[in-house]
């Protein structure tokens, strides 16, 4: 809540204000009452949302990058870039000038391949089953994402992805 008003005094070095990095430690207690009982782990076949994990699984590349953070935006960059470069525009979609955005849902395994692949939104003119190829290659490049989630074990992830095409 502290990004709700709260108006800090900025550090200053040499009279200009500068970021400054602390820690605040905050510590906890146990107070005298029941905490409701941890969530089940998920069943061997269970989905699991990427919006309820704290960590997802992770595209290939980054792995030897320091922090999960520094990981999850290196592996985020990587794959965005592999979609744009494998992507190309169904001619039918230029020719009609179809724009729009593609949304594809996978299953990352719990190996690191996908599976599952699915169009959920279509534009039309192509737009769809080009997003769906070009998923469709992590597998067929040999690519895997690094399956662990949250808990440190893999676990199978349901993630949405948007493919966005425009003409300009």
């Amino acid at each position: 809540m502290m990004d709700q008003g709260i108006r800090w005094t900025p550090g200053r070095q040499a009279g200009n204000p500068v970021r400054v990095q602390f820690n605040l430690p905050v510590r906890f207690k146990m107070a005298d009452h029941e905490f409701p009982p941890p969530p089940p782990p998920p069943k061997a076949d269970e989905v699991i949302r990427a919006e309820d994990l704290e960590r997802i699984p992770l595209f290939p590349g980054c792995e030897d990058l320091g922090t999960y953070e520094e990981q999850k935006e290196c592996a985020d960059q990587k794959m965005v870039e592999f979609i744009y470069y494998n992507t190309h525009y169904p001619p039918l979609a230029r020719e009609n000038e179809v724009e729009g955005t593609a949304v594809i849902s996978f299953v990352i395994e719990k190996d690191g391949r996908i599976g599952e692949i699915k169009i959920m939104e279509n534009p039309g003119a192509g737009t769809g089953e080009e997003a769906l190829r070009v998923f469709k290659l992590f597998n067929e490049k040999g690519l895997k994402f690094n399956p662990l989630g949250s808990s440190g074990r893999a676990v199978r992830v349901l993630v949405h992805f948007p493919v966005n095409f425009s003409l300009n």
